[in-house]
């Protein structure tokens, strides 16, 4: 369910979980899931964690999230990222069966514009959908 239509609908209770570090087991993220699906979250958001590190991470944690019937929100961000990039881990998401996903595209203090790691400028989240889609998103 696309999380736009439950805001339309009535209030919403989601939790954001992020992905341990690379040393370390996911048992733990997905023991306090298990918990927290108790107070039957409308939906989960799913975030890289702090500098957009542990981005493979992120995909492991959506798919335990799916797997257990859950709505799932994944985080994008686009720091460091080229648009090939940006375009691949969209279609991971859409593979996966997320009709969701935060897209976070801040420009640096001071800066007008972002500039990924290709060199691509953008100027906000809003150019995230053109980016990954090429088309203007419709209202």
């Amino acid at each position: 369910m696309r999380i736009t239509e439950l805001l339309k609908q009535k209030r919403t209770l989601s939790f954001e979980v992020f992905p341990p570090k690379d040393d370390v087991s996911m048992d733990g993220v997905l023991s306090a899931l298990s918990h927290l699906y108790r107070f039957k979250p409308d939906f989960i958001s799913c975030t890289y964690g702090a500098g957009g590190g542990r981005r493979g991470r992120n995909m492991e944690l959506c798919t335990a999230v799916k797997q257990s019937d859950q709505v799932v929100m994944p985080h994008f961000t686009c720091i460091g990222t080229s648009h090939d990039d940006v375009k691949n881990a969209v279609r991971d998401y859409v593979d996966l069966g997320s009709e969701n996903m935060l897209a976070l595209l801040l420009p640096a203090s001071g800066h007008r514009h972002f500039v990924n790691g290709s060199g691509t400028r953008l100027s906000g989240a809003h150019s995230f959908p053109v980016r990954c889609t090429g088309r203007q998103r419709s209202s």
